[in-house]
């Protein structure tokens, strides 16, 4: 809601994703801030939110209601007894794939992994120097509202009003479910729109350096996803605390597990089959082990209840 500066007293702190700058009282009306003093304020601004313990993102009804009670506790239940062994099982077959796997050097130094590398490297120097933080903020608040958009669209809703700021966002949907909560934080949007424009522009002109573009580009719009998500998930997300925190984060750990899968099968690392052979491997192995620690306490469970 927009409000009059001239009735409106200034905030004696700057507040998480307010932009304006605070001008002497009686020049609102003609004053208008240097780049400089905008600048300044929001650097200030998100140091504030960075240091904040929640970052506004309300996706789906702009007045979200955390399920609770019941609800809450199957899906707690629901998310140590099946997601989580779950991910566990998932990760041993991504290991022993890895394992499995019998590279060359050539491998390594094909275009597709050295300049992935270098685009996942160039991100992470750029983004622990902390160099234009709230640039790339913004830029994070974009991309992950706009994946709550696009799953709404998938889930056949519309998008009511869009808002970003650096220091958060939201959506206001016509319907809210777990997908559409939980897509940001697994679905590397800037990743897919950078490989979709190269894709487009191919078609009409085409290029020798297309490759070092596409997957350098790749590798550097991942690592930001990883990047701004592992700052933003410790920040109480109302996406996450909606569903239940440790549900919700087995179900982003696990869609992250099977980006990673893809992304080793595009580089033949990964075989569908045997990463199945794999799961099935690992839950064979650890229905063994678990009959044999049942077998062992039996009898001392039995002696204490006698």
């Amino acid at each position: 809601m927009r409000r009059n500066a001239r009735n409106t007293p200034q905030p004696s702190s700057p507040e998480p994703g307010d932009w304006r700058v605070a001008v002497p009282r009686g020049t609102e009306h003609y004053r208008f801030p240097s780049l400089a003093e905008t600048w300044r304020e929001t650097r200030h601004r998100m140091h504030v939110a960075t240091n904040a313990d929640e970052w506004l993102d309300d996706e789906g009804e702009m007045y979200y209601e955390p399920i609770r009670g019941w609800p809450r506790f199957f899906r707690l239940v629901l998310g140590i007894g099946v997601l989580l062994p779950l991910a566990l099982l998932l990760c041993m077959a991504l290991l022993r794939q890895l394992a499995a796997c019998d590279v060359d050097s050539s491998f390594w130094l094909s275009d597709a992994v050295w300049f992935s590398l270098m685009g996942f490297a160039a991100c992470m120097i750029v983004m622990f120097s902390h160099t234009m933080d709230v640039v790339w903020a913004f830029v994070y608040v974009v991309g992950h509202e706009l994946t709550h958009a696009a799953a709404v669209v998938c889930s056949f809703g519309s998008v009511a009003h869009f808002s970003v700021k650096p220091s958060g966002g939201f959506v206001e949907t016509s319907k809210n479910n777990l997908f559409i909560a939980l897509t940001p934080y697994f679905v590397p949007i800037w990743a897919l729109v950078w490989m979709g424009l190269l894709w487009v522009v191919r078609l009409f002109v085409d290029f020798s350096w297309y490759e070092a573009l596409l997957y350098g580009g790749a590798g550097f719009w991942w690592a930001f996803h990883l990047y701004w998500s592992a700052w933003i998930i410790p920040r109480e997300q109302p996406d996450l605390e909606e569903n239940g925190m440790f549900f919700s984060l087995m179900i982003v750990y696990i869609m992250n597990l099977m980006v990673i899968a893809v992304i080793l099968w595009c580089f033949h690392l990964l075989d569908w089959v045997g990463f199945y052979d794999d799961f099935i491997y690992g839950c064979r192995v650890s229905w063994d082990l678990l009959n044999q620690a049942a077998s062992q306490l039996a009898p001392i469970v039995d002696a204490w209840m006698r």
